[in-house]
């Protein structure tokens, strides 16, 4: 894999804490990945970032992750059940 070119973007974007923080949001390893609130916990974020004023959520935890078992129809059925239910929790 190429590395990522942070002079294109730093001449022209973005300054040095931008790309520290595409950087961090763009691991492949999930697990190395930010999640929402390490991202708006940045630095970048410093003039906008109100913990306050910004609801959180637990990590939406997949049943079907897993499953083979399955069809892929029965997979798409339960999941969008899934998704509508959680819908009805959070409004």
């Amino acid at each position: 894999m190429r590395a990522f070119n942070t002079k294109f973007l730093l001449s022209y974007f973005l300054f040095s804490i931008g790309i520290d923080l595409l950087k961090n949001l763009l691991h492949l390893n999930p697990d190395k990945r930010f999640t929402a609130a390490q991202a708006l916990a940045h630095p970048y974020f410093q003039n906008y970032h109100d913990e306050m004023d910004e609801p959180t959520a637990e990590p939406f935890d997949d049943p079907l992750e897993n499953r083979t078992d399955i069809s892929v129809e029965e997979w798409k059925g339960t999941r969008s059940s899934l998704f509508c239910a959680r819908s009805r929790w959070v409004s």
